[in-house]
């Protein structure tokens, strides 16, 4: 039977689950208001009345609001990461054949305009970015990290040997994606999405190439 105490199911759903879409809801009302006011638009009361939920729910699932925002921040990354990477493979089609040039600017081709996706599909999820990016505090900091994430990913690729690829020019190429992306976004380059990625691809293997 139906119940609202426990661990049983009310209207089909477990505790977990409805503390799972609890969770969901409140990440999807702060990345609306970080969308519309930044950083500073986010707090317990204004992210619970976004989601419609009681205060006390957001404690359920978050110690703070920078818990929520690292936490945020970790999520789009590890999306990123996923897509990017996976597009890498993919261009690879099984081959273990050692890369040509031509062949190295088509990974980075297929991984920039997959993990570009990510957030260029989603305006809140580069305004989280953005933000994070502005931040001089334990978000900025936490963001940083992600980039060291994304260049050590590059770096330990098992094709990175292969395409000359080094733990100093991933960094590089990490760091300077996300730049450029927000620069993009801002309106400070007036490129559309495909001249980004086809500008970014031959960057990223520059900088492999001098720092070989």
């Amino acid at each position: 039977s139906c119940t609202m105490s426990g661990s049983r199911s009310f209207l089909g759903e477990s505790p977990a689950q409805r503390q799972l879409r609890r969770r969901n809801t409140l990440i999807e009302a702060a990345l609306d208001l970080i969308q519309e006011g930044g950083l500073v638009a986010i707090g317990v009361r204004s992210v619970s009345k976004r989601a419609n939920l009681s205060a006390r729910y957001f404690y359920e699932s978050f110690a703070s609001v920078e818990d929520l925002v690292i936490l945020m921040l970790r999520e789009v990354f590890d999306e990123l990461m996923a897509q990017g990477m996976n597009a890498l493979h993919e261009a690879d089609n099984g081959s273990i054949q050692p890369l040509v040039e031509t062949e190295i600017l088509a990974r980075f081709h297929y991984g920039l305009h997959a993990a570009l996706a990510v957030v260029l599909n989603d305006a809140r999820k580069i305004a989280l970015i953005a933000s994070a990016n502005a931040d001089r505090g334990a978000v900025g900091q936490e963001l940083r990290g992600m980039v060291l994430m994304v260049a050590d990913a590059i770096a330990t690729d098992p094709r990175a040997p292969d395409a000359g690829i080094d733990h100093t020019s991933a960094l590089f190429i990490a760091g300077g994606i996300v730049e450029v992306t927000l620069a993009h976004v801002t309106g400070e380059l007036t490129l559309d999405r495909e001249a980004l990625v086809k500008r970014l691809a031959p960057m990223s293997f520059g900088a492999i190439k001098a720092s070989s």
